[in-house]
């Protein structure tokens, strides 16, 4: 069988194409970079089943070489964040993250695959509305450029797969981290896993801020497998899911495990980070449970632990000035 993953090099989309070609799809990963070493030392094994397709998704460059896929799974997106970024690259971020999801579905239109998994984002909610736990039912809100456009894109997959009779599942996952995490030309943000982790493996001072909030990270491995049995479960009884670990976690706690991590490490407090002030509701992931049996494998806990190892096997930084893609 075989799998088209958009964005299949970036951070998330990696990790979707890792598990797929370990469920036996070959899969074809539309991304506008070249796979890295870095990203071939991380599909491991399923590196001979993942085949690098260069296009962009605005465009229809990249069709005829992606076939007639099985599953399409959308995941590529920029993620513009904080006040310059969101400025800069408005134009840029709604040509993407809109239009190019008009682009693949119109695609899906004519290849007709089984099932779409169009990944969203839990940043369409916005700061919740004052509800304690968000459930797919609640009402978008999103507060972000990115979640604006999230918003706009998740709208657009499901008209057109409505008038076009595809058969589409909205996954919405919510702040993520893990293993492939690093800026990119669609990714400049980073998570505080990363960032601390980072800083620490280098021997940086950690700059930390605003310790009181909390965050419901979950680790991309985690959202790899719930969008990959979402892309295979049968007859479902609704179209949206929140992929989530369903526990918020304050970032001192986050800080604390990775202070357990790296001995040692200077920390200084720092000025709020523009565009990460508020703090998102817990998302409510029951209804991916009840659909796919699926239920996140990794606390916070180990999935710092991991993130140091990982960045310890590393022969070189993922910093700015270093990074490999």
């Amino acid at each position: 069988m075989l799998a088209v993953v958009t964005g299949g090099f970036g951070f998330v989309g990696l990790a979707i194409c890792r598990r797929l070609a370990y469920e036996g799809f070959d899969v074809v990963a539309v991304d506008r970079s070249e796979p890295t070493r870095l990203a071939r030392r991380f599909l491991d094994l399923a590196v001979e089943r993942v085949l690098p397709l260069m296009g962009d998704i605005c465009d229809s460059g990249w069709h005829a070489g992606a076939g007639r896929p099985d599953l399409l799974i959308h995941a590529a997106a920029l993620t513009p964040l904080g006040t310059d970024e969101e400025v800069e690259r408005a134009t840029e971020a709604v040509a993407v993250n809109v239009g190019g999801t008009v682009e693949v579905m119109r695609w899906a239109a004519h290849v007709r695959p089984r099932r779409i998994v169009h990944v969203s984002s839990g940043s369409v909610y916005g700061a919740g509305c004052g509800v304690a736990r968000l459930n797919e039912d609640d009402p978008h809100a999103p507060v972000s450029l990115y979640g604006i456009t999230k918003s706009a894109s998740e709208r657009v997959a499901v008209r057109l797969a409505e008038r076009t009779g595809l058969d589409l599942i909205v996954a919405r996952p919510t702040y993520v981290y893990g293993p492939m995490e690093r800026p990119s030309g669609a990714r400049i943000a980073m998570s505080h896993v990363h960032d601390w982790c980072l800083a620490a493996h280098e021997g940086r001072v950690i700059e930390a801020s605003d310790l009181r909030r909390t965050r419901d990270y979950t680790h991309a491995n985690d959202i790899a497998e719930a969008v990959a049995r979402l892309a295979l479960l049968r007859r479902p009884r609704a179209r949206t899911f929140n992929v989530s670990t369903g526990v918020s976690v304050r970032l001192s706690t986050i800080l604390r495990l990775v202070l357990n991590q790296f001995p040692g490490a200077v920390v200084r407090q720092a000025p709020d980070r523009i565009g990460r002030r508020d703090s998102r509701p817990r998302m409510d992931v029951g209804r991916l449970d009840r659909a796919a049996g699926w239920w996140p494998r990794t606390t916070i806990r180990d999935g710092i632990r991991l993130q140091a190892a990982w960045l310890r096997s590393l022969s070189s930084g993922l910093g700015p000035a270093s990074c490999p893609g």
